[in-house]
């Protein structure tokens, strides 16, 4: 079961995540995004030692994009930092907070 929008945006407001977070973009006003809206991914966690234990734990899971960390300009911040945070909706009640480079499209 694949989570909803509007669960997903309930779970993005939520108060633990401080960050400006934008669910809707395409390539055509943010050409630099790796990803848009809907696309499915697979984590490929790298073993880092920046990167959350759960994080490291959900290496090789599937989910969908839903949400991008924004500057406060609301563009992304590819555009002027090496990495984006993407979050990626994973089973029915989980989103979590991913590095572009630890993400591939299914």
């Amino acid at each position: 079961m694949m989570i909803s929008l509007s669960k997903t945006q309930r779970l993005l407001k939520n108060n633990n995540i401080i960050a400006a977070v934008m669910t809707r973009w395409d390539r055509n006003n943010n050409p630099n995004c790796k990803f848009v809206p809907g696309d499915k991914v697979i984590v490929k966690s790298k073993k880092n030692i920046w990167e959350s234990i759960r994080n490291r734990k959900l290496s090789g899971s599937r989910g969908v994009i839903v949400g991008v960390t924004t500057a406060s300009n609301n563009r992304m911040t590819s555009e002027t930092s090496h990495s984006t945070s993407y979050y990626v909706a994973i089973g029915a009640d989980y989103v979590g907070r991913f590095m572009s480079n630890s993400l591939e499209v299914v």
